[in-house]
């Protein structure tokens, strides 16, 4: 996830990186963004930082 947001990667260029394949590199930003979706939520941060910067 770090290489694919912080690094602008591809998945192929992750899987060369992580000696995997494009699609398993694939997969887990898949799985990873589910994960995050479901952190979001249960905390709701989007929209608790929606209501404060309306103030």
């Amino acid at each position: 996830m770090e290489l694919f947001c912080n690094f602008d990667l591809t998945p192929s260029e992750i899987g060369e990186e992580l000696g995997m394949t494009r699609q398993a590199a694939h997969e887990v930003f898949v799985k990873c963004c589910a994960v995050l979706e479901e952190y979001e939520k249960k905390l709701g941060f989007i929209e608790k930082i929606s209501r404060l910067s309306k103030r």
